[in-house]
């Protein structure tokens, strides 16, 4: 690949946040399109502190909206939105979805002192994700377990191949108690779900 090097040979993690970079690395990879999905959002979603979580996103939402404008026909871009408030996550959503986003990434499971998934709570956000044929996207890494990927210490590591296993079955229960069995796709059969990194 001929992608430009920085003093530290960082092409890679410059084409995270630069679109000129994003774009040439994608041509000499021979990639046409991306879905974009976020990667430093994914441990925020884990937060108890929505205020801060949802404005985390918003501001989040709307680098990525600058980033995927550079070229939004090889840029395409999954919006961050946390589940701890069901209108605000609408309004959030209608927010993206006006912009061109193509799609929304929740919380993997309901947020942490919030009820199921399955709970009627959240039924204004998945009646206004199924009526804009919206895929949501449940990612790997956005839910109960922390990502071991990131575990620092010997100790940490040692857990990692567990913590690892029970976050990928995390979304077993999530799909067969909420999604499935909990009613959420009987309701609201037009739902499209995104079952991501599993």
């Amino acid at each position: 690949m001929d992608i430009e090097k920085d003093a530290e040979g960082r092409d890679a993690i410059e084409a995270g946040f630069v679109p000129e970079k994003r774009i040439a690395f994608q041509r000499d990879a021979g990639v046409a399109v991306e879905i974009i999905y976020t990667s430093a959002m994914l441990a925020q979603l884990r937060s108890p502190d929505a205020e801060v979580l949802q404005a985390a996103a918003m501001v989040y939402n709307d680098w990525l909206h600058e980033f995927c404008s550079y070229d939004s026909r090889r840029l395409v871009p999954i919006a961050v939105v946390p589940m701890h408030d069901t209108a605000w996550a609408v309004s959030e959503l209608d927010r993206n979805l006006a912009r061109g986003f193509r799609g929304a990434m929740i919380n993997l499971g309901a947020p942490v002192g919030r009820p199921a998934y399955r709970d009627s709570i959240y039924d204004s956000f998945w009646a206004r994700a199924a009526e804009a044929e919206t895929p949501i996207t449940l990612l790997s890494g956005s839910g109960g377990f922390d990502d071991p990927f990131h575990f620092a210490t010997d100790a940490e590591r040692a857990e990692g191949p567990g913590v690892l296993l029970s976050g990928y079955n995390e979304i077993m229960v999530v799909l067969a108690n909420d999604f499935i069995f909990g009613g959420i796709l009987d309701r609201f059969a037009a739902l499209k779900l995104v079952c991501s990194e599993f």
